[in-house]
Order: structure tokens, then C-alpha cells, then sequence
């Protein structure tokens, strides 16, 4: 009798470890990012819900209202997060040499590093504009000389 109890036990701890497990994986699936073709600036993604973006920074120092694609817009400081009429990621603007596309690519990287990527999916814009093109989503670097200026992503509706 004792065995099976102990059977049990095991048993019991086995399940509740595969239910927290599942938990954790679905809270995860729909934090992911939806769109964007798995780009990124700062740690964020397209597609990414406010209560995440706040997970990640915090609060805002500023809050703007607008009206058109992008309905509200948090001020991180160097970071600018606008989100769409659903509460998901749509731009992101960086000045912060923290913040940093999916390659590595961050505020105050050597420019000719971004520019010999040409091959792939970064593309010139013009003599100080580079895209990397996603999934109805793009991030576009500005430079200043020899650097990375900012780096903002966007994307269409």
C-alpha cells in the first residue's frame, strides 16, 4: 500500500510539472511575435503586447494618444514603442546604443559593418538609409558619419 502511494507522489509531482510546463509554453506562444519576419530591435518584436513591452521596460516616462495606425506611443527615454489600435508593437525607435537588431547590429556600430551585409535581406535605402526587410515589418538604420545614428522598425497595417 505504501508503494502506490509513493507511486502516486512521483505521479502527481510528473504531472504538475508537464501542466506548468504547457502553461509557461502557451503564455510564451502568445508573446511571440506574429509578424516582423522574426525581426527585432531592443529586445522587442512586432506583434509584441504592451503588458510585455512593459515586463521588459518598465513604465513610461511619457504616454501619447493619437489617432491612425499607431494609437498610443511609449517614451522609454531613448526608446519609443508605438503600438497599434490591437495593443501590439508596431514601431520602435532607438537612439540607445542597448538597442540592437536581431544580428547585432546596435546605435553606434561602425557603419561599413551594415553596409558589407549587403547580401541577405539588408537593402540600401539611400547614402544613409539601410533596410532589413521582414514580414510586412522593416528596420531602418540612419548614420551620422562612420556610425549607426538610430535605428527605428516599422510596420504596415
Amino acid at each position: 500500500m505504501k508503494n502506490n502511494r509513493k507511486g502516486f507522489e512521483v505521479k502527481s509531482h510528473f504531472l504538475a510539472v508537464i501542466l506548468l510546463a504547457t502553461a509557461f509554453s502557451q503564455a510564451c506562444e502568445r508573446e511571440s511575435p506574429s509578424k516582423g519576419g522574426g525581426l527585432s530591435l531592443g529586445g522587442l518584436y512586432p506583434g509584441e503586447s504592451i503588458q510585455s513591452v512593459g515586463r521588459k521596460y518598465g513604465q513610461p516616462l511619457r504616454t501619447f494618444k493619437s489617432i491612425g495606425f499607431i494609437t498610443v506611443t511609449h517614451e522609454f527615454g531613448d526608446v519609443i514603442v508605438g503600438f497599434d489600435e490591437t495593443g501590439a508593437v508596431a514601431r520602435v525607435f532607438a537612439k540607445t546604443k542597448r538597442a540592437c537588431d536581431k544580428n547585432g547590429v546596435c546605435v553606434g556600430s561602425q557603419w561599413s559593418v551594415l553596409a558589407s551585409r549587403g547580401s541577405g535581406s539588408y537593402v540600401k535605402t539611400s547614402s544613409t538609409g539601410i533596410a532589413d526587410i521582414g514580414d510586412s515589418c522593416w528596420v531602418e538604420f540612419t548614420r551620422d558619419g562612420s556610425l549607426v545614428r538610430s535605428i527605428e522598425l516599422l510596420c504596415q497595417p
